[in-house]
This record gives C-alpha cells, sequence and structure tokens, in this order.
C-alpha cells in the first residue's frame, strides 16, 4: 500500500520509519524542509505539497500540531482536497479539536473522500517503538482499510466511535497526564525539599495509590528512568506549548458542555507560564538551550551545571517533564533559585522569590 504522510516533525518522523520498515511505500511531505528531509532518509519519497502526496498515495496520513495546521493541509491551497481522489481515505493523527475534525470531514464527503481521526498517546518512546495507542473515530469499515498501517505504527488500536469520538479521547487522556506531570513534578520537589531520596519515594510511589505512567516514562529527577527528557540533558521531545494546547481543547470543550473544571486550567497555566517567561525575559547572551534553563530555574537541574557550548533553541516551547517543581505556582508565585537571576518578572531585580499575578 502507497501510504501518504504529512507532518514529519517529532513524532512523524518515527511513525514514517515504522511505516517503512513495515514494507509500506511512503511519500512524505512537510513545511519544514529538515523534517521532511529526515523523512527521506529513513526510506520516504519526498513530495513537494499536500496536494502532490494525496495524488500518490492511498491512504493520506496526517500528524500536525493544531486545528489551523490540519485545515489548512486538508483544505488550504496545496493542501490534500486538491489532490485525493474520490473513494480515499484520509486519517488524521493529530490531537486537534473534534470540532475540526468533524468539518474537515464534511469538506472531504462532499468530495466523496472519507476521513478517521485516529490520535495517539505515548509520546516519542513509543512512537519511536511502534507501540502508539490510538484512538480512533470514525466507520468501522474505514478503521477496518486504514488498520494495517496504523499497526505498523502502534500496539493498541481502539473505535471509540463516530468521527470526533477519538479526539476526545485523547483530550480527556491529556488533561490527566498533564495534571499528573505537574503533580509528580510537585510532589518530588517537596520531597527533595525534606531531603527524601528520590530513588527511594519513586519505588514508594510505584507500588502505592499514586503511581502513573508520567513517572514510570517521564520521570521529572535526571538520572532514574533512562529514556525521560530529564535523562537525556533534556533533549527536545513532547513540547510543553503542545500539552498546554491540549489542555486548552480540554477546558474549552468542558465549558461548552457547561462542566465545571477547576484543576486542568490551573495545570495548563503552569505549562503556559515556564516557556513565556523564560522568553521574555532570559539572559539574550546565554549559550543554555532553554531545557537546561527551565531545570534550573525549577531546581532539579543546579545552575553551575549548564553548559555554556549549549546552542539556545529556538522558543517554541519546552519539554514537558523540564518542569521538575512547579509547586510555587499553585499559589502563583515563581521561585527562582540562586544565583540565577532573572530581571522584570514583576518589576524589580531581586533575587528569590516574586509574586508573578
Amino acid at each position: 500500500m502507497n501510504v501518504g504522510f504529512i507532518g514529519t516533525g517529532t513524532m512523524g518522523q518515527p511513525m514514517v520509519a515504522n511505516l517503512v520498515r513495515k514494507g509500506f511505500t511512503v511519500v512524505a511531505y512537510d513545511v519544514v524542509p529538515e523534517a521532511l528531509a529526515a523523512a527521506v532518509k529513513a526510506g520516504a519519497a519526498g513530495a513537494g505539497s499536500g496536494a502532490e502526496v494525496a495524488r500518490r498515495s492511498e491512504l493520506i496520513v496526517t500528524m500536525l500540531p493544531s486545528s489551523s495546521h490540519v485545515e489548512a493541509a486538508y483544505l488550504g491551497a496545496g493542501g490534500v482536497l486538491e489532490g485525493v481522489a474520490a473513494g480515499r481515505l484520509c486519517v488524521d493523527m493529530s490531537t486537534i479539536d473534534p470540532a475540526v475534525s468533524r468539518r474537515v470531514a464534511a469538506a472531504l464527503a462532499q468530495q466523496h473522500v472519507r476521513f478517521v481521526d485516529a490520535p495517539v498517546s505515548g509520546g516519542v518512546p513509543r512512537a519511536t517503538d511502534g507501540t502508539l495507542a490510538i484512538m480512533v473515530g470514525g466507520d468501522a469499515r474505514d478503521l477496518d482499510e486504514a488498520r494495517p498501517a496504523l499497526a505498523a505504527m502502534g500496539a493498541a488500536i481502539v473505535h471509540v466511535g463516530p468521527i470526533g469520538s477519538g479526539e476526545v479521547a485523547k483530550l480527556c487522556n491529556n488533561l490527566i497526564a498533564g495534571v499528573a506531570a505537574v503533580a509528580v513534578s510537585e510532589a518530588f520537589r517537596i520531597a527533595e525539599g525534606f531531603g527524601v531520596d528520590a530513588r527511594v519515594l519513586t519505588d514508594v510511589i510505584s507500588r502505592s495509590s499514586g503511581n502513573t505512567w508520567v513517572m514510570e516514562h517521564m520521570h521529572p529527577v535526571p538520572g532514574l528512568v533512562a529514556r525521560s527528557a530529564s535523562s537525556q540533558d533534556y533533549a527536545p521531545g513532547f513540547m510543553t506549548d503542545l500539552m498546554a494546547k491540549d489542555l486548552g481543547l480540554a477546558v474549552d470543550a468542558a465549558r461548552q458542555l457547561r462542566v465545571p473544571v477547576v484543576v486542568a486550567p490551573a495545570a495548563q497555566q503552569v505549562l503556559r507560564l515556564a516557556p513565556h517567561a523564560l522568553a521574555q525575559h532570559r539572559d539574550p547572551h546565554c549559550r543554555a538551550s532553554e531545557a537546561e534553563l527551565i531545570a534550573a530555574l525549577t531546581g532539579h537541574y543546579r545552575p553551575e551545571q549548564v553548559d555554556s557550548r549549549t546552542p539556545l533553541h529556538h522558543l517554541t516551547g519546552v519539554d514537558l517533564t523540564q518542569l521538575a517543581a512547579i509547586g510555587p505556582y499553585h499559589t502563583l508565585q515563581l521561585v527562582i533559585p540562586s544565583p540565577l537571576r532573572f530581571e522584570g518578572l514583576s518589576g524589580g531585580g531581586r533575587r528569590g522569590r516574586r509574586r508573578i499575578l
């Protein structure tokens, strides 16, 4: 089967690699040349647009950052709709607003093109291993057609319901995961403050009611989970701005339903504060990555350990697991450990505790 793949970034690239490894012919496109080059290196053929991908493929897969990207990729100039043949099936694996999934599906249906939403969970490690959890919204017959390709990328494929249902399931999952990430980080910062060994605490929690996938796979303390970002020198992975986006979608959905949510908005604000504060107030001459600075800012990475040779990444977000000690945000305060100094967070240049709001 010829599979078209649009969106070969952090998640898309290992997914493409798994499709190629499982014997699929893949035609790929990404607006970022470097991302497309990585897909080509993994064995895909490159294309010049989404429309070209659609023309050359029997099944079209998209993996994009947000609702607006998905709409543009399908319905915009040079998009899938311009090149796809009637009867083809499109599978969107992005995490977006369920209403956008339904809107894109309706536009494609007018041209007799089928659509399912199939967002994933598991992050870069499971995308690399080909063991993603995939939650699907759409017709069961369309899922059956897409299943061989999905099985090349995931280990658990669940049909949730009609179009948009997969996105609903994913938003509910990420609401829990995002809140849990904040809670795990807060818990280990408190333990550190009392001098409790993080490895011992991890062992205790892993045997107790507080155990969570986030702690097992995305531990905020370096050296305890080999594949976590904290143990990988904070290499970019799933970014805080994307998790903040997902929590925002969940909060918006709750408001539309008039369902009260309290914890999710607080977690969303934590995820939004760190990269924006860093981007606005960082020393422009500092060459440490924003990942390392966030770690230093939150207490699990000491400022004296920052490697001045590390280039500063473009500030589009930082890895979720870099938020290592975020308890102070619950009192709307930010604790900046000496000797880091950030001017202007609330006026004045004092070290130590500053009130944000």
